[in-house]
């Protein structure tokens, strides 16, 4: 009866961190950093193939760190937002899906705990319209 059904794989869980690229840079939400553990490094990481990017918690010493720069809420209680600015991933992801009309788009992550990682699937992206610029 379940000839030819495969079983689904699932690599992780659902997760509250939203990444927005834009023109320039990464945009993670506060919930980003949470989920990681208040990391301050992170490594870019890419997958081509399936048109999915992910940040991975790591040290200073780790392979292509970079600083994860995670500000205190503003005195209203807003939660900050981290800016990442890695000119040769920006790039990478940007010629790979063909994002050359600089508009902004965000996507939402899978959280994997195991891995201290969020995997975004650029594929589910959406423009975002922002009424200033980034």
């Amino acid at each position: 009866m379940l000839k030819g059904f495969k079983v689904i794989s699932v690599y992780g869980n659902t997760s509250e961190s939203t990444v927005t690229v834009t023109n320039k840079y990464f945009k993670f939400n506060a919930d980003t950093a949470a989920e990681l553990g208040y990391p301050k490094y992170i490594q870019m990481l890419i997958d081509a193939d399936n048109t999915k990017f992910a940040i991975q918690a790591t040290d200073e010493q780790g392979a292509n760190s970079i600083e994860f720069k995670v500000s205190e809420p503003s005195e209203s209680g807003k939660k900050s937002v981290i800016n990442v600015a890695f000119k040769a991933a920006h790039a990478t992801i940007v010629q790979l899906m063909q994002w050359g009309d600089g508009a902004s788009r965000k996507m939402n992550g899978i959280f994997v705990p195991e891995e201290k990682a969020i995997i975004y699937d650029l594929t589910k992206a959406n423009m975002v319209y922002n009424k200033k610029a980034d």
